[in-house]
């Protein structure tokens, strides 16, 4: 796998939209189309023109990619739950954001013959609905599935968008409002007993909630990629502030690697959840 080019874009606001309890979409107008393509997984770092923006910008993972008829856009979504996040939702029609990427290392294609089952948590639903618009959009072979959980309905963002992709989508809610009474990993368990042939599992969403998936997958012997959601400071590899820490095969910590260079995908097996901290 390899990242894109970093640029700097300084884009427009086309839209900001609530979507749920303390979540938003931001929908940003590009002022040319991005010079290499877009895969699910690529990042962007965001910040806006006003003085309020804290020092360091922000990681968000793109949603969805135009064009749509309006020229080239970018589709984020988040949550507010600081200074920054509560900036980007308080952004008006027509204002400036600067976003600087595509970075990372994005999900791969589908395998033909195998089974892609794509295990979404909330917020963590950006990179696999990007995964799947490019697999429609390419008409990529391969089967998919999405699961996706969250703690309650209102907290499945953007489901009816991700039910438009082409694939079975199975729902799961720590309330049981909506789909399973459970954690998506219980759904991810009962999904995997039902398939015959080889499965790749790929996964975003909290640290718990990928770290259970990551168990399941170990399980099973199914390979699992997992798409981090780290704190970064820079997002190009200089402030080493992303630092993940990864296992040798007894299980002791080998080394550390950078999410926003070697991640934010990367295989989730060797990842000592208990001792990263995000």
């Amino acid at each position: 796998m390899t990242s894109c080019t970093r640029d700097v874009l300084q884009t427009t606001v086309r839209e900001v939209a609530a979507i749920g309890r303390d979540a938003w979409r931001l929908t940003v107008a590009l002022p040319a189309p991005l010079a290499t393509p877009l895969a699910g997984g690529h990042f962007f770092m965001l910040r806006t023109a006003g003085a309020d923006f804290p020092f360091l910008n922000r990681p968000f993972s793109a949603h969805a990619a135009g064009p749509d008829g309006r020229g080239p856009e970018l589709v984020f979504l988040f949550k507010t739950v600081g200074r920054g996040t509560g900036c980007l939702a308080r952004l008006r029609v027509g204002e400036a954001v600067t976003a600087i990427g595509p970075l990372g290392q994005p999900f791969p294609d589908p395998r033909p013959g195998e089974t892609t089952v794509l295990v979404a948590g909330g917020v963590g639903l950006p990179p696999l609905h990007l995964w799947l618009e490019r697999r429609r959009q390419r008409r990529l072979g391969g089967a998919a599935l999405l699961l996706y959980g969250a703690r309650s309905h209102d907290q499945l963002l953007e489901l009816a968008s991700a039910q438009a992709l082409g694939v079975e989508v199975r729902t799961s809610t720590d309330d049981g409002s909506h789909g399973l009474h459970g954690r998506v990993d219980r759904l991810l368990e009962g999904t995997l007993a039902g398939i015959a042939g080889p499965v790749r599992i790929l996964t975003c969403g909290p640290d718990p909630m990928m770290a259970a998936v990551t168990r399941v997958a170990a399980t099973r012997g199914v390979p699992c990629l997992v798409s981090l959601e780290t704190v970064m400071a820079c997002g190009f590899g200089v402030c080493n502030a992303c630092a993940v820490p990864i296992a040798d095969g007894d299980g002791r910590l080998a080394r550390y690697v950078r999410a926003c260079i070697e991640g934010p995908v990367m295989d989730g097996k060797p990842v000592l959840w208990q001792h990263a901290t995000h």
